[in-house]
C-alpha cells in the first residue's frame, strides 16, 4: 500500500463516527447509545421522528437508526422525509421495528430504509449492518 494510501486509511480508522438513534422510549435510547459508545462510536438521539430529522439536518451524523412505532411521526413517514430532504437524503437508515409484523420490512424499504431489522436487538446482528454503512 502506498505512503498516502495507508494514511488516509489511518485517517480513517481513527475517526470517530457519528450514529443518530431515535427512539420514543428512553431506556431503549439510553441502552442502544450506551452499546453503541462501547463500540467507540459518537451516540446523538432523538425521542421521537421530527426531532430526528432535526437533528440529522443539524448534526450530519453517519448513520441513523430509527424504531418504527413511535407516536405522531413513525419511523416510515420519517425515514420518507429524511429521503426527500437534499441535505441528509444520502444518510443510511436501518430502521427498527418491535412489531415484525409482515409487510413492515417492505414497507421500510419503500420509505427509504437503507436497512431493517426486528427487535429484541440481536446485537451482533446490528453491528453487522452498521458495518455495511459505517466502518
Amino acid at each position: 500500500m502506498s505512503r498516502r494510501l495507508h494514511q488516509n486509511y489511518r485517517r480513517d480508522m481513527s475517526r470517530k463516527y457519528k450514529i443518530l438513534v431515535v427512539d420514543d422510549d428512553p431506556d431503549a435510547l439510553d441502552t442502544m447509545a450506551a452499546i453503541l459508545e462501547t463500540r467507540n462510536y459518537k451516540v446523538v438521539t432523538a425521542l421521537s421522528g421530527l426531532e430526528g430529522i432535526s437533528k440529522a439536518c443539524k448534526e450530519k451524523p453517519d448513520l441513523i437508526i430509527m424504531d418504527v412505532m413511535m407516536p405522531g411521526l413513525d419511523g416510515f413517514a420519517a425515514c420518507k422525509m429524511i429521503r426527500e430532504n437534499k441535505e441528509i437524503k444520502s444518510i443510511p437508515v436501518i430502521l427498527l421495528t418491535g412489531k415484525g409484523m409482515v409487510g413492515d420490512m417492505e414497507k421500510g424499504f419503500a420509505a427509504g430504509a437503507s436497512d431493517f431489522m426486528v427487535k429484541p436487538v440481536d446485537w451482533d446482528i446490528l453491528f453487522l449492518k452498521i458495518k455495511k454503512f459505517v466502518p
